[in-house]
């Protein structure tokens, strides 16, 4: 399928009001639950808490430490429920959008609440290399950091080495983070909707999605890009209207603040529903690219290029399924086989006895 295909075919995702309601009753629930967690704080640590913060003082004492515990435990809490939920509810949503099929809220809610623990798993290992790449990308920047050190220092020549590998390997570290980040989001783009969308446990959900992008990464990665770069560019659009009117804010003529403020508030939101669509188009190209990539068409799966894993049929099945499966069809047993001088209709016909040997 050609990406102008996939974008076509993504476009209806801007118009479906399933899922933008989804989308913004989920970031509601979150937005609630921080500002619940807020005034939990303020309830605990007290007004002269927010005093503190804005100063250069730093805080302290035991209604302070347990405010902040209660506000990032509620909020936490929040996140920790919606957003898999909005993550599933948006991969079911944006493959019925993509298959031209009406997006519903209602849909989107249940089965993303009913996939939260197969979101949840394959969110962690992602995230778990994430991690990996993450401290590695930081190793190299404090290996370039205390080697530089070193050299301004008068340090020795092993100080001279880690500096020089440092600083070299620094120019070309952000390419290679990012080369990195962009992997990582194609495999999990493909990973989840095996588990949602082909119904794999996690485990095998994340092979099956890291042997879709091995023998195609050149086309996920380019997808991935192109949506990198769409992001950039809605950033920077947004950023003509809000830089501007942050810098008059703070002027002393109040007309020209009013305004400022006026066009940085639009210039806010403006920004969070440009994101918001980016990502309903992010959503639908990637459940359009996943059924392109598998051969998947009205939620069955047929594998192509990849095929699935040794074993996984059979696995689902339960243990008559699996015995009636080999050489059978489960539909069709086979006929019993009547005992010797049996009657009725399963019986064999017996040829008549020639007349005269009575």
């Amino acid at each position: 399928m050609r990406y102008g295909e996939i974008f076509r075919r993504s476009w209806g995702a801007l118009r479906s009001g399933g899922m933008w309601g989804f989308l913004l009753c989920m970031y509601a629930a979150m937005a609630a639950a921080g500002g619940l967690g807020f005034g939990a704080f303020v309830a605990i640590a007290g007004v002269d808490a927010l005093r503190v913060l804005a100063s250069d003082a730093a805080p302290s004492g035991p209604g302070f430490v347990v405010g902040t515990v209660a506000a990032v435990f509620i909020y936490g809490s929040a996140v920790l429920l919606f957003a898999p939920v909005m993550h599933a509810g948006l991969v079911y949503l944006s493959d019925e959008v993509g298959c031209g099929r009406p997006a519903r809220f209602s849909d989107g809610w249940r089965k993303g609440l009913g996939s939260w623990g197969r979101t949840v798993l394959v969110g962690l290992g992602i995230g778990a290399i994430n991690l990996l790449i993450a401290c590695a990308f930081l190793a190299v920047f404090a290996l370039g950091a205390v080697g530089i050190g070193a050299v301004g220092d008068g340090g020795d020549s092993m100080g001279f080495v880690a500096g020089a590998v440092g600083c070299c390997g620094s120019s070309l570290v952000y390419v290679v983070f990012l080369a990195s980040m962009l992997f990582m989001q194609c495999w999990e783009a493909l990973s989840i909707r095996y588990a949602l969308l082909g119904d794999m446990p996690s485990g095998v959900s994340l092979s099956t999605g890291l042997s879709t992008l091995r023998a195609m990464p050149k086309r996920a990665m380019l997808l991935s890009l192109a949506f990198f770069g769409i992001s950039i560019a809605v950033s920077l659009a947004t950023r003509i209207v809000m830089v501007p009117a942050q810098l008059g804010i703070d002027s002393e003529i109040a007309a020209l603040a009013a305004v400022s403020w006026i066009m940085y508030v639009a210039g806010y939101l403006l920004s969070v529903a440009a994101g918001a669509g980016v990502s309903l188009l992010q959503y639908t190209a990637w459940s359009v690219f996943w059924r392109d990539a598998t051969g998947a068409e009205m939620g069955l799966i047929q594998p192509a290029p990849v095929a699935m894993p040794a074993g996984f049929a059979e696995a689902r099945m339960s243990p008559p399924q699996a015995e009636t499966a080999v050489g059978t069809s489960p539909l069709e047993p086979p006929m019993p086989t009547p005992a010797e001088g049996e009657t009725g209709p399963l019986a064999t016909p017996q040829e008549p006895e020639p007349p005269g040997e009575r």
